[in-house]
């Protein structure tokens, strides 16, 4: 069983990175002429080797590896590294570390998305209050695809009892880092749960499925409402911005979809599939400006996809979604590449980059769904981290040599583009310890990392280090090891809070104990707990000696 349900999470994605791929030479062409000029020919029937420019008008002309993928794998993969072996999303280190460091290496995203990383770098800026407005972009207006084409990752590691409610709940928390507007949420969660029955009962869902989840859909307003940090902080500032409930909202959207799955039932499915897909794109709006993006929309349209090409494997299905140009090609052709890819008995025969790493998250997700130990990502503490200023700043000189913040050491540098001579930065693809590659904007001569930006051994590791001397410990682990060592146990929130009231509030404790519990799983909810006993405790006292 174990064995059956990681082979099934591999090809899903390593269908989910193709579809991604082969769709992103495709991306935003209008006309096959646009397609000639990328590879060649006028239809993208496998990946191969092709040239894009990277960095605006202005940037710079980049040849890109066959099976290169967009911010889609990108941000999915990111997605990967903030699941807790427990399956939890380390919510905090996705949106103020992985966000605001892809900036640096992210091909082919939209304006909204860096809108979004670029706001989460800021001071003060938090998942759940990431409300930018600049330059025409504005969280609550957020209703694209971005956080659909990531979520998947929730799906591969949720355990089977664990799916539902908490599911919604980590694919919730997910796109609010970056989505303020209801489709774009919805767009997520739909994708979520199709993914899901896809999973549960290894078929592609049909139209009647469709309509069940979208009814599901009222279910968003109780998982807001569950979450502290989202009703407390998040949920008014967006109904007063928004102006309106958001139980209205979701009634909307949930109308805007049902009268869209009308329109897509209403397409028989004829012998040329290619024909009845394009005539959904041109009911749903999918090959106009205004509505190709849309989360609602893209997610409705890779489960058609998927649906009217069951029968004949991903392979046929990805191409005719790279090969409908004018729409959102790369990113409906992953999210079908998903779900095909759990019923599929085939991995995909050409070349996808970085194909060993995406198959070890695969692995590390499906390890975690089935209860077995994995590995965590380490981060630097959220505490003193410190986002890069710019996007050029996240590649920086370690004691080892080049690192990319977050990401770790790289250990091999490959070709440079560059825009023009008298420019600071270039693009350079660079192979990273971890066997993901990036092509990624640099300084030509790097800053020197930063000891808030390093990554230390999380509290999961103290065991570890116990016979470690304290001289070698990295801070600030070295002085609650110390205290620790003479009990030989983990820290434990009501023994620590115990400790600093015995010791008088002593603030040098209190912060250690702080910091100490936000390296843990769950850091921030467990320090906020601490917080609170500590001040109760301490008013308590002062009351008493009025």
């Amino acid at each position: 069983m174990c064995a059956d349900y990681h082979a099934r999470v591999v090809r899903s994605a390593l269908w989910s990175a193709y579809g991604d791929a082969l769709g992103f030479i495709t991306e935003l062409r209008d006309n096959r002429n646009g397609i000639v000029s990328r590879i060649g020919s006028d239809r993208a029937t496998r990946t191969v080797p092709w040239k894009r420019r990277v960095g605006g008008r202005f940037g710079a002309e980049a040849v890109l590896p066959a099976g290169c993928y967009s911010d889609d794998t990108q941000l999915r993969l990111a997605t990967c590294r903030s699941i807790r072996p427990d399956a939890s999303f380390n919510v905090e280190a996705f949106a103020k570390m992985e966000l605001p460091v892809w900036m640096s290496y992210a091909l082919g995203a939209g304006r909204g998305s860096k809108a979004a990383a670029l706001s989460l770098s800021r001071d003060g800026v938090t998942w759940f209050s990431n409300f930018y407005d600049s330059e025409g972009l504005s969280y609550f207006s957020g209703g694209g695809n971005g956080a659909a084409m990531r979520i998947q990752p929730h799906v591969w590691a949720a355990s089977e009892r664990a799916l539902s409610e908490q599911l919604i709940t980590e694919i919730l928390r997910n796109s609010i880092c970056t989505h303020g507007h209801i489709r774009g949420i919805a767009g997520a969660v739909f994708h979520g749960i199709c993914l899901q029955y896809a999973r549960l009962h290894a078929a592609v869902p049909d139209f009647e499925e469709w309509k069940r989840i979208v009814s599901g859909l009222s279910a968003l307003v109780r998982n807001v409402e569950d979450d502290s940090d989202l009703r407390t902080f998040w949920l008014p500032v967006w109904e007063k911005n928004s102006g309106a409930k958001f139980y209205d909202a979701c009634s909307a959207v949930q109308r805007e979809m049902f009268a869209d799955i009308g329109l897509l039932r209403d397409i028989h499915e004829s012998g040329n599939k290619e024909e009845s897909y394009r005539l959904a794109l041109q009911r749903l709006g999918g090959l106009t400006e205004s509505q190709r993006g849309s989360g609602t929309k893209t997610a409705l349209l890779a489960s058609f996809l998927a649906y009217i090409f069951r029968e004949n494997g991903p392979e046929e299905a990805l191409i005719c979604a790279a090969n409908a140009l004018s729409s959102d090609t790369d990113t409906i052709a992953t999210m079908a590449g998903a779900i095909m890819g759990y019923i599929s008995n085939e991995t995909p025969i050409h070349e996808i980059e970085d194909k060993s790493y995406i198959i070890k998250q695969a692995e590390r997700m499906a390890s975690i769904a089935v209860g077995n130990s994995t590995e965590q990502t380490n981060y630097p503490n959220l505490l003193n981290w410190k986002p890069p200023k710019t996007q050029q700043d996240s590649v920086v000189q370690g004691e080892r040599g080049l690192e990319l913040l977050v990401l770790g050491r790289v250990v091999e540098e490959g070709q440079k583009f560059e825009a023009k001579k008298t420019d600071v930065s270039i693009w350079q693809w660079l192979t990273l310890e971890s066997g993901q590659t990036v092509l990624a904007k640099r300084r030509r001569k790097p800053f020197k990392i930063g000891e808030q930006q390093k990554v230390y051994i999380p509290m999961k590791s103290l065991e570890s280090v116990r016979n470690t001397p304290i001289t070698q410990v990295p801070l600030p682990f070295a002085p609650a090891l110390k205290s620790l060592r003479a009990d030989n146990q983990l820290p434990d929130i009501d023994d620590l809070s115990r400790r600093a009231i015995n010791s008088q509030f002593d603030p040098a404790i209190i912060g250690e104990h702080i910091l100490l519990l936000s390296s843990m799983s769950q850091g921030v909810e467990k320090a906020i707990a601490y917080a609170a006993i500590i001040a109760k405790a301490r008013l308590a006292r002062t009351k008493r000696t009025w």
